[in-house]
């Protein structure tokens, strides 16, 4: 089954970052819709901190503390119910949380990564899924990198390059996909 992840957009992040990431927020909600509409999951996974982690905080300064507003979800994509949110507590998506077991329990083979960092989470978590054997897909118009454009590209060659060979589509395709998907009744 294939699952739409979102990641780390938050509210602080959301404010801190330069213009570019403003330009996924609407891709990725037509995205959260059209895969509503297709029956497919979507999981928004996101950073928190907590100030019990000192170790972070000595090479970190505080930012997305569980509790605060900046570690909220953004208003344009917040989830209807908590039910589809998987707190972690690293850069990968699978640091700290239960996104594996909650993604095992749905059966889920393929996830479709979404959100920031396209560098950071982005990358650590594609790289991550592709060692426990989930099939990886980036959407390259609804990831952006930090702090530009240029560490965007560099993670996109990455993550295409040998021994991950991740596809890397845009947001239309996907919408296409999944509509594709639904009306066969089968994988593509």
């Amino acid at each position: 089954m294939e699952t739409l992840i979102v990641l780390d957009m938050l509210k602080e992040i959301w404010q801190k970052w330069g213009e570019e990431k403003r330009k996924i927020a609407p891709r990725i909600k037509h995205l959260i819709d059209s895969a509503k509409k297709t029956e497919k999951p979507v999981i928004h996974v996101c950073h928190i901190y907590r100030l019990s982690d000192k170790l972070y905080w000595k090479s970190h300064k505080k930012h997305v503390l569980v509790g605060t507003i900046g570690a909220e979800i953004i208003d344009l994509l917040k989830p209807e119910t908590e039910e589809n949110i998987v707190r972690k507590r690293g850069i990968s998506g699978f640091y700290g949380s239960d996104l594996e077991h909650t993604l095992r329990g749905m059966e889920a083979d393929t996830l479709i990564l979404t959100g920031t960092a396209t560098n950071l989470s982005v990358l650590h978590t594609a790289v991550d899924a592709f060692q426990r054997y989930f099939r990886v897909i980036v959407v390259e118009d609804c990831t952006v990198g930090y702090p530009g454009k240029e560490e965007h590209e560099w993670a996109l060659r990455h993550l295409r390059g040998y021994p991950f060979d991740i596809p890397v589509l845009t947001s239309d395709e996907i919408i296409k996909r999944f509509y594709k998907a639904g009306e066969e009744g089968e994988k593509i």
